[in-house]
């Protein structure tokens, strides 16, 4: 069977993992939710879940990556090149808050280094201080529910909205 046949097989047999997994923030639940899915199909089935997670992810603005790269994953049709990845994976482990945020990141690290390499991982790493610096910067400019009311039903104002968190964005780095 071509890899086509098996996009096609594993959409048709597993549409409900897929969803579950493309709705799923916490990546380390993803081989819980797919713990009943035969190992041969599992690349498949992660390379079509993590393309409309990606979606999902940009189109709600939680993902922070450069403008640029927005645009590049936009036109690969959401599927991520390694830089792309490097990218994801600092926003993700910028985003994460909680009591148990420094173990969270340290079993990622772990995991990237067990899977890719420490280079790889230094990568991401080197990633992470410009991608906080710009999530604080998001935050600082955050609208209030007014303002945001009001951006979302203005074309100018929305357009004013959106140009100000690009220029945000673009102080990430784009390698």
């Amino acid at each position: 069977m071509g890899y086509y046949e098996s996009v096609e097989k594993i959409k048709q047999q597993y549409p409900n993992v897929i969803y579950e997994l493309a709705n799923t923030n916490d990546l380390e639940l993803w081989g819980k939710a797919a713990k009943d899915v035969a190992n041969a199909d599992k690349e498949i089935l992660f390379e079509l879940a993590e393309r409309q997670w990606i979606e999902r992810m940009i189109n709600n603005q939680t993902l922070i990556i450069h403008p640029d790269a927005k645009a590049e994953l936009i036109a690969r049709e959401y599927k991520p090149l390694a830089k792309h990845r490097k990218m994801i994976w600092a926003s993700i482990l910028v985003n994460y808050d909680g009591p148990d945020s420094k173990e969270r990141f340290n079993r990622i690290k772990e995991k990237i280094i067990n899977k890719h390499s420490s280079i790889w991982w230094r990568d991401v790493y080197n990633k992470i201080k410009p991608t906080y610096a710009v999530k604080k910067r998001l935050e600082e400019t955050a609208l209030g529910p007014a303002v945001a009311f009001a951006a979302a039903h203005s074309s100018f104002l929305g357009g004013v909205v959106a140009e100000s968190r690009e220029g945000i964005l673009r102080k990430l780095p784009n390698e």
